[in-house]
C-alpha cells in the first residue's frame, strides 16, 4: 500500500479506483488482463472504467445533469492525486 494512504482518510472507491487504474498501466491497457488480475468479470471492469470516465466529464451543454451513480468515485480522484 503507498505510504501516502497510511494515515490519510481516503475512501474504499478512491483506493479501488487507483488500484484498478495501477493494474491497467502495468498490463499495458489490456482490460481482459486486468481483469483476471483483479479477479472480477471482465464487463465489471469495463462498467467500473466507464463509470470513472463518466465522472470526470463536463456536464451537458443544454444544462441537464450528467448521470448519477450511488457508489460513483469523486471527480478528479485516480492514481494522480497524492494519495496514490
Amino acid at each position: 500500500m503507498p505510504a501516502a494512504l497510511l494515515g490519510s482518510h481516503v475512501t474504499l472507491p478512491e483506493v479501488e479506483r487507483c488500484h484498478i487504474q495501477r493494474v491497467l498501466e502495468s498490463v499495458g491497457g489490456h482490460k481482459k488482463r486486468a481483469a483476471e488480475i483483479l479477479e472480477i468479470n471482465p464487463s465489471t471492469l469495463y462498467r467500473k472504467l466507464l463509470r470513472y470516465d463518466s465522472d470526470t466529464e463536463m456536464p451537458p451543454e443544454d444544462g441537464g445533469e450528467p448521470a448519477a451513480y450511488d457508489d460513483a468515485v469523486p471527480v478528479g480522484v485516480g492514481c494522480d492525486d497524492e494519495f496514490c
